[in-house]
């Protein structure tokens, strides 16, 4: 069965922070994806998607994304320092030409922009990807 996407509007009391949740239910497929406010605002501005896009685009690069496990070299050292300084950014995807900082319980909290000196070592992580599979 398929549901439209519902958009709920949650602030966590206490905190201060503001969360967007979109819940999409397709095809008897559950997915839950937090994305806070901060990262709509960066992934409007750095990404320059539309509101309706910006689930999608935090999905896939979620699923499709590159993982920490992946890199090798000074693109995996970029990636422990982005670690490091995102005390709560447990989990790292790097997705076109963008880094994705997700919470361990699969909540966006930014959007970066991957520096040129790693686009090159980003596109051999994605041919052995491919190779592999």
């Amino acid at each position: 069965m398929l549901f439209d996407t519902m958009l709920v509007l949650l602030r966590r009391a206490g905190t201060g922070i503001h969360y967007d949740t979109r819940i999409c239910k397709q095809a008897n497929k559950g997915i839950l994806m937090e994305v806070r406010k901060h990262a709509r605002k960066r992934i409007k501005e750095r990404c320059g998607l539309p509101k309706k896009a910006i689930e999608r685009n935090a999905e896939k690069a979620l699923r499709e994304g590159v993982r920490h496990t992946e890199c090798t070299g000074r693109l995996k050292k970029y990636i422990d320092y982005l670690f490091l300084s995102h005390r709560r950014g447990g989990n790292i995807r790097l997705y076109g030409n963008h880094v994705y900082i997700f919470t361990k319980s699969e909540e966006l909290i930014t959007v970066l922009p991957l520096p040129n000196a790693h686009k090159g070592a980003m596109k051999k992580t994605l041919e052995r990807r491919t190779k592999d599979i």
